[in-house]
């Protein structure tokens, strides 16, 4: 399926499921329509967390994790949540940074956002932004984000790169990346796979866990974790299957234990360096490896012009400054997680 088709799936039936709210009845992330809680959205939050919240945003809940109580959100950050639905991890975000922080709200369902801003009238929170806008492009400046935190969203885009290219670019150096998310581990049957109805429910379109890490490197990603909160067994699954007209006979034990809900967490690095300050300038668009490749390359040339200085003190310095600079050069081949180490060598500031 076209990620636009994909898109027009996920918008119809979570737009219905903040329908069902309103109309009084509890919400299901794999089942617009389910009407008991599923093994994935059950038992999530606590009754201590929810109790001053609107019972609406409870019902709404479509999540697989609790991000918030997991991420570390200090007083005065911003907070952006990826698909915030009926809004409750943003509420809960907002009480966390305080009135001197603020929590935005993204969401793509008109549903939801009208759902969302209107829990946050009830609960009467004032730091709270919702904005309408897709995940693949978010509408928020370069650097004005501390931390980003999603609750089993990043799963149903069918352009997880570009998401993870999007989180890097807002967050601003040494922001962190604090999601939960449905994980794979091992092969997913491709009876999954196929059904559209899984993907939008959150396990068809989960990542693989070495595939996850790998992506946020390539986005730009250090310090990346993978923390199980949560793994089904085969008879979460089972019941789960079968609601979709599948085989949950064969296929159930093919999935046992290889689906898992996550705490994905990871850190934007701090600006270091002539060669880090040329990557977060250059232009967005540019995939994360090229940009760092120019940042090499404007540092070399920056750090070069440092040679051009009187012939006694050029005489005394070249050599080690010349094998300094090998050393870097090598190093900055790789990746921009190496950057501390090229420049630092090479004379580069950090």
């Amino acid at each position: 399926m076209a990620n636009d088709e994909l898109k027009a799936v996920v918008r119809d039936k979570y737009g219905k499921a903040a329908l069902k709210v309103t109309g009084g009845a509890g919400a299901s992330c794999c089942d617009a329509t389910a009407p008991a809680a599923d093994p994935i959205t059950s038992n999530i939050y606590g009754c201590g967390e929810t109790a001053e919240l609107p019972a609406e945003a409870v019902a709404a809940s479509l999540g697989c994790g609790n991000p918030t109580a997991l991420a570390q959100l200090n007083p005065g950050e911003v907070v952006l949540d990826l698909g915030s639905g009926g809004g409750i991890d943003v509420l809960l975000s907002a009480r966390r940074v305080g009135p001197t922080g603020k929590a935005y709200g993204l969401d793509m369902t008109d549903e939801m956002l009208a759902l969302a801003r209107e829990n946050q009238r009830k609960a009467g929170v004032a730091n709270v932004e919702f904005l309408k806008g897709e995940i693949e492009s978010i509408p928020l400046p370069d650097a004005s984000v501390d931390v980003i935190i999603s609750n089993c969203v990043i799963n149903l885009s069918g352009d997880k790169d570009r998401v993870l290219a999007e989180a890097f670019r807002v967050l601003k150096p040494g922001g962190r990346f604090a999601v939960s998310d449905v994980v794979v581990r091992g092969e997913v049957p491709q009876e999954i796979r196929r059904n559209v109805e899984h993907w939008i429910g959150c396990v068809a379109g989960a990542l693989e866990e070495r595939e996850y890490r790998d992506k946020l490197a390539t986005a730009g990603f250090e310090s990346i974790g993978v923390e199980p909160t949560r793994v089904y067994r085969a008879e979460d699954a089972r019941q789960f299957l079968a609601d979709k007209g599948v085989d949950a006979d064969a296929v159930a034990p093919q999935v046992d234990g290889k689906f898992m809900s996550a705490f994905v967490r990871a850190k934007k690095p701090r600006r270091r360096g002539l060669a880090w300050r040329a990557y977060s300038f250059s232009a967005p668009t540019i995939p994360p490896a090229a940009r760092w490749r120019r940042g090499c390359s404007a540092a070399w040339r920056a750090i070069g012009s440092r040679w051009r200085v009187p012939a006694p003190r050029r005489a005394a310095s070249t050599r080690s400054r010349r094998a300094r600079w090998r050393r870097s050069a090598s190093t900055c081949a790789g990746t921009p997680r190496k950057r501390s180490i090229a420049f630092s060598a090479s004379g580069g500031t950090t």
